[in-house]
Protein backbone atom coordinates (compact mmCIF):
# COMPACT_ATOMS: atom_id res chain seq x y z
CA UNK A 1 0.00 0.00 0.00
CA UNK A 2 2.55 2.40 1.02
CA UNK A 3 4.84 1.75 -2.28
CA UNK A 4 1.68 2.22 -4.84
CA UNK A 5 1.34 5.39 -2.84
CA UNK A 6 4.52 6.35 -3.15
CA UNK A 7 4.70 5.53 -6.62
CA UNK A 8 1.34 7.60 -7.24
CA UNK A 9 2.84 11.09 -5.62
CA UNK A 10 6.18 9.92 -7.87
CA UNK A 11 3.87 10.17 -10.97
CA UNK A 12 1.93 13.07 -9.88
CA UNK A 13 5.52 14.77 -9.23
CA UNK A 14 6.60 14.41 -12.95
CA UNK A 15 3.44 15.38 -14.53
CA UNK A 16 3.57 18.69 -12.77
CA UNK A 17 6.71 19.33 -13.75
CA UNK A 18 6.51 17.75 -17.28
CA UNK A 19 3.01 20.18 -18.17
CA UNK A 20 5.52 23.25 -16.81
CA UNK A 21 8.21 21.92 -19.18
CA UNK A 22 6.26 20.72 -21.85
CA UNK A 23 3.63 23.40 -22.03
CA UNK A 24 -0.19 23.38 -23.28
CA UNK A 25 0.60 21.72 -26.37
CA UNK A 26 0.77 18.18 -24.69
CA UNK A 27 -2.48 16.82 -22.86
CA UNK A 28 -2.66 15.47 -19.63
CA UNK A 29 -3.71 11.97 -20.84
CA UNK A 30 -0.31 11.78 -22.39
CA UNK A 31 1.90 13.45 -19.89
CA UNK A 32 0.31 10.89 -17.06
CA UNK A 33 1.04 7.88 -19.60
CA UNK A 34 4.72 9.02 -20.04
CA UNK A 35 4.81 10.19 -16.43
CA UNK A 36 3.72 6.26 -15.81
CA UNK A 37 6.36 5.03 -18.20
CA UNK A 38 9.14 7.35 -16.31
CA UNK A 39 8.28 6.04 -12.94
CA UNK A 40 10.59 2.12 -12.50
CA UNK A 41 11.42 0.29 -9.84
CA UNK A 42 15.04 -0.13 -8.74
CA UNK A 43 14.05 -1.83 -5.51
CA UNK A 44 11.31 -1.90 -3.20
CA UNK A 45 10.86 1.13 -1.85
CA UNK A 46 13.33 3.38 -4.60
CA UNK A 47 11.96 5.06 -8.04
CA UNK A 48 13.68 6.58 -10.90
CA UNK A 49 11.74 10.28 -10.98
CA UNK A 50 11.95 13.41 -12.43
CA UNK A 51 10.92 16.78 -10.55
CA UNK A 52 11.35 20.53 -11.25
CA UNK A 53 12.21 22.94 -8.49
CA UNK A 54 14.56 25.04 -6.69
CA UNK A 55 17.74 24.16 -5.15
CA UNK A 56 18.25 26.10 -1.68
CA UNK A 57 21.21 25.60 0.98
CA UNK A 58 19.60 23.11 3.69
CA UNK A 59 20.01 23.73 7.24
CA UNK A 60 22.35 21.69 7.96
CA UNK A 61 26.29 22.13 6.12
CA UNK A 62 26.39 20.61 2.51
CA UNK A 63 22.93 19.71 2.41
CA UNK A 64 21.01 20.63 -0.73
CA UNK A 65 17.23 21.06 -0.97
CA UNK A 66 15.14 20.53 -4.04
CA UNK A 67 11.53 22.85 -3.62
CA UNK A 68 9.01 21.97 -6.46
CA UNK A 69 6.44 25.03 -7.17
CA UNK A 70 4.08 22.57 -5.33
CA UNK A 71 5.72 22.78 -2.39
CA UNK A 72 7.29 18.95 -2.55
CA UNK A 73 11.10 18.78 -0.91
CA UNK A 74 13.67 16.76 -1.28
CA UNK A 75 17.27 16.46 -0.37
CA UNK A 76 19.55 15.94 -2.97
CA UNK A 77 22.74 13.40 -2.93
CA UNK A 78 24.93 12.59 -5.81
CA UNK A 79 25.48 14.22 -8.67
CA UNK A 80 25.01 18.05 -8.11
CA UNK A 81 26.73 20.69 -6.10
CA UNK A 82 26.47 23.77 -4.63
CA UNK A 83 26.68 26.24 -7.66
CA UNK A 84 23.30 25.25 -8.54
CA UNK A 85 21.81 27.06 -5.13
CA UNK A 86 18.99 29.86 -6.15
CA UNK A 87 18.41 28.10 -9.46
CA UNK A 88 15.58 26.48 -11.09
CA UNK A 89 16.42 22.83 -12.71
CA UNK A 90 15.38 19.79 -14.02
CA UNK A 91 16.40 16.86 -11.59
CA UNK A 92 16.21 13.44 -12.66
CA UNK A 93 17.45 10.84 -9.87
CA UNK A 94 16.30 8.48 -7.71
CA UNK A 95 14.10 8.34 -4.90
CA UNK A 96 14.52 6.86 -1.60
CA UNK A 97 11.81 7.26 0.84
CA UNK A 98 13.31 5.11 3.15
CA UNK A 99 16.91 6.53 3.57
CA UNK A 100 18.61 8.59 6.04
CA UNK A 101 20.56 11.58 6.61
CA UNK A 102 22.19 13.98 8.89
CA UNK A 103 19.82 16.94 6.44
CA UNK A 104 16.73 15.51 7.64
CA UNK A 105 15.02 18.19 5.32
CA UNK A 106 12.56 16.51 2.46
CA UNK A 107 12.87 12.51 0.95
CA UNK A 108 16.63 11.85 -0.21
CA UNK A 109 17.02 11.69 -4.15
CA UNK A 110 20.19 10.45 -5.21
CA UNK A 111 20.96 12.77 -8.36
CA UNK A 112 21.41 11.29 -11.66
CA UNK A 113 21.36 14.47 -13.82
CA UNK A 114 20.53 17.68 -13.10
CA UNK A 115 20.08 20.54 -15.80
CA UNK A 116 18.62 24.02 -15.70
CA UNK A 117 14.99 24.70 -16.54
Amino acid sequence: MIRSGLRAAAVSVFAAGAMLFLGAGTSSAQIAHEAQNEVSTTQDTSFFITVVGTVEAGVEHDCLILTTTGGSTYQLTGNINSSYIGQQVVVRGVLDPDGASYCMQGTPLHVISVNGY
